[in-house]
């Protein structure tokens, strides 16, 4: 016996035209209980109109304008049919839907640290722009989290973040500045998805550290942060000897020096990216810190070193080819460290002896300068009216610093207005 009744047998009364052209408010019958209701404010939508017990059941079946008149009238039929086995169609939605949302608190109720973990890097990492910030969140966790790994999320102490980072807080600490930031980023996001649990309720995060751990661990000292640079007056020196060397991490070094570029900037370049006869590169916006794409003039000698590569290797897809793709974000700070005896210079540091360099000894722009190192300086507003690059200004500007690079003395400061009049 059917626990529904249709008061409505008639089917079919409605045109796809009529569906798709009505706009009045009200309710308008097909038949067999299928109805097309518009709301006051012209949402459009399918209902199945039936009784149970002496009551009337409203049950949503879509939006009108994304299921058709068709399709509207094979929903209805099916549920007619379950109406006509005894089942309440609603309900049995109903029911399905608490089964679902319990089934998904039981298993959210189990999230564990190493699962959380893991939920986290796979929904953020498609926006992670460097491989190497990639890996380095799973290797931290990994290395480091071990103790939380096996237990609920909501039941994660501050004593137990504490006695993860309290090993490496002075020992290590831009490691534990990293580490306690991803733990408090797993948990939060570990928080979202299960805050209407009981167990959660009235839960802080325990890795924050301003007000909660800042209590508990030793202050460090304070450390210099900056990449440690060369003086920009021994750069000529410097490249004169680092041209003396053959290998590929040495001409791409010196690459980063003359476009003054980040290391991924260069170990990442591609031949598709450079223009040889016009002495222009175009970084694409996903290869930039800033995401913005970033035009970059080379100078004379950039050009001979890349026509070189070009006539050498130049069939593959990367500039710095290596077996298993591009050059390691490694070879250039082995080359400097190891091979060239240079440990109190970083790769990225010629970016602030090049900058240096530009207050110095050129009347350059500020805005020009900041702009030859990929820097956005102008807020939103005066970038959405500021729309130049000054390209023209930076390839001039570019000039001068390879003339400097390429002479060892010379205190005279450059007259930029000169260069590019």
């Amino acid at each position: 016996m059917a626990v529904g009744t249709i008061r409505d047998q008639a089917t079919n009364r409605l045109s796809s035209r009529f569906v798709e052209t009505v706009t009045k408010p009200g309710r308008y019958a097909d038949g067999g209980g299928l109805y097309l209701s518009i709301s006051d404010g012209g949402r459009a939508r399918w209902v199945l109109l039936y009784m149970v017990d002496g009551k009337r059941r409203e049950m949503g079946l879509g939006s009108a304008r994304d299921i058709s008149l068709a399709d509207a009238r094979k929903r209805r039929d099916f549920h007619r049919a379950k109406l006509a086995e005894g089942i309440d169609p609603l309900a049995e939605r109903q029911e399905t839907l608490a089964a679902d949302e319990a089934r998904r608190l039981a298993e959210a109720k189990k999230l564990t640290f190493k699962q959380a973990a893991a939920d986290h890097i796979d929904a953020k990492e498609s926006g992670w722009k460097n491989l190497k910030h990639r890996q380095q969140w799973r290797n931290t966790l990994a290395t480091y989290c071990k103790a939380l790994d096996n237990l609920h999320c909501y039941a994660v102490t501050v004593a137990d973040v504490e006695e993860v980072l309290r090993p490496i807080w002075l020992e290590k600490p831009e490691t534990a500045r990293r580490v306690r930031m991803r733990i408090e980023n797993v948990l939060a996001s570990a928080h979202v998805k299960c805050r209407t649990q009981l167990e959660w309720r009235g839960w802080t995060n325990p890795a924050v550290l301003k007000g909660n751990l800042d209590h508990l661990l030793p202050k460090k000292g304070k450390t210099e942060r900056s990449h440690a640079s060369m003086p920009y007056m021994g750069i000529p020196a410097f490249v004169a000897v680092l041209r003396e060397r053959g290998a590929l991490s040495a001409r791409a070094l010196e690459i980063l020096i003359l476009t003054a570029c980040r290391t991924s900037e260069v170990t990442g370049m591609r031949w598709k990216e450079i223009d040889l006869e016009k002495a222009t590169w175009v970084i694409p916006a996903e290869r930039m810190k800033n995401g913005l794409p970033h035009r970059v003039p080379l100078v004379a000698r950039a050009v001979s070193i890349l026509t070189d590569l070009k006539n050498k290797t130049g069939k593959g897809e990367f500039v710095f080819a290596a077996r298993r793709g591009n050059l390691s974000s490694a070879a250039m700070h082995m080359l400097l460290q190891k091979r060239m005896n240079r440990p109190d210079v970083t790769v990225h540091g010629f970016r602030a002896s090049f900058r240096t360099w530009a207050a110095e000894r050129t009347s350059v722009p500020r805005a020009v300068a900041e702009r030859a190192l990929a820097h956005v300086v102008e807020g939103d507003v005066e970038r959405s009216y500021q729309r130049s690059d000054h390209f023209e200004q930076r390839r001039a500007l570019m000039a001068l610093w390879e003339a400097f690079i390429g002479q060892v003395q010379g205190e005279k400061v450059l007259a930029f207005s000169k260069v590019v009049s």
